[in-house]
């Protein structure tokens, strides 16, 4: 029995030593193959896991390993940094830090994204989070029927709604407080949802002034999951779409939030191509890792769900959260404030 465990001991760190280069490996040809991919979505747990078993094998003398895991754990804690490092100006800090000392505090414009999960039929559960969060636009993606029979309900706090004619797994509506104009914008062989409110397009005669009070246009997306390499590819081309869009709005000065279910986490090297190419910002940045998916217990949680941000904007985000689970639903509701 001792020789069977010393045995085990003795093989035990190269072996994991070998399957954190082989992940690593893995990591840097992510844009090979849609499978490699999958591996760059869970850099939290690879800079935990390599650091605790890189100090074992310190433990137990076993130098060279722990070398090369601890190299591998820092390039994922780089991966993550940014999200863990305060990067809030001191502003907006004391714009958040306002908000949660004063509930009274009503900041200017706020959306709240949910994917509901099209098969979940509790829907009152949603409506009850919108009336506490009261967001000025409302999100919901996977929006089936069940919605067209609610909208009244929505009304009622969200008068100006558009429920798009796909509805279920494709499905988006978008709810809000202010009136302002609904417009389907192609992405890939796939759609996203924007809302424009009244008198929040800024025209390229008003650029210089406008842009700096227009209320922000709201873009609600939702990539394909990337379950198969046609997926995948079908997923980045909208990211593509989604690059022209963003930076046609930046030229004409437009404010612009797109929110929704990227079926993507931050390090993906598409995700990373997107916010360089665009010129968006993702919120979530210097607030912590905040995954949304899969909501519930579920041992490796990841953070899918995004509010971007042009750069106009970046100064003026007052908080992004994760809210609590709504019950049905795979995915936890996002909210962004902008003050």
């Amino acid at each position: 029995m001792k020789k069977t465990a010393a045995k085990i001991l003795h093989t035990i760190f190269p072996t994991l030593t070998l399957a954190a280069l082989t992940v690593q490996t893995s990591i840097f040809l992510a844009k090979t193959s849609f499978f490699f991919e999958l591996f760059t979505h869970y850099a939290v747990y690879y800079a935990a896991a390599w650091t605790i078993v890189a100090a074992a094998a310190v433990a137990k003398k076993r130098f060279v390993c722990a070398l090369l895991l601890l190299t591998a754990a820092s390039i994922n804690f780089a991966e993550i940094a940014p999200y863990l490092l305060r990067a809030q100006t001191e502003q907006a800090q004391t714009q958040a830090e306002t908000t949660t000392n004063d509930r009274q505090t009503e900041l200017n414009f706020s959306v709240l994204s949910s994917n509901f999960y099209y098969q979940n039929k509790n829907a009152q559960a949603l409506l009850s989070l919108t009336q506490e969060t009261n967001p000025t636009v409302l999100v919901i993606h996977e929006a089936s029927e069940i919605w067209s029979t609610l909208l009244p309900e929505i009304q009622k706090t969200h008068p100006y709604a558009y429920l798009t004619e796909k509805t279920g797994i494709d499905g988006i509506l978008v709810a809000s407080r202010i009136p302002g104009i609904f417009t389907e914008i192609p992405l890939g062989h796939s759609f996203g949802l924007l809302f424009t409110p009244e008198n929040g397009l800024v025209t390229p005669a008003a650029a210089a002034t406008a842009a700096a009070t227009a209320l922000p246009q709201v873009l609600a997306v939702h990539p394909f999951a990337p379950l198969n390499a046609k997926l995948a590819t079908e997923r980045n081309k909208q990211f593509a779409d989604l690059t022209v869009f963003a930076k046609k709005q930046a030229t004409n000065k437009q404010p612009l939030i797109v929110i929704g279910d990227f079926n993507c986490t931050p390090w993906s090297p598409y995700f990373k191509d997107l916010l360089a190419n665009s010129g968006l910002v993702d919120t979530r940045i210097g607030r912590g890792i905040l995954p949304s998916w899969r909501s519930g217990f579920s041992l490796f949680k990841i953070p899918i769900d995004h509010a971007l941000i042009s750069s106009n904007l970046s100064q003026k985000v007052a908080n992004f959260e994760v809210l609590p689970k709504i019950k049905g639903a795979d995915h936890l509701p996002i909210e962004i404030k902008i003050y």
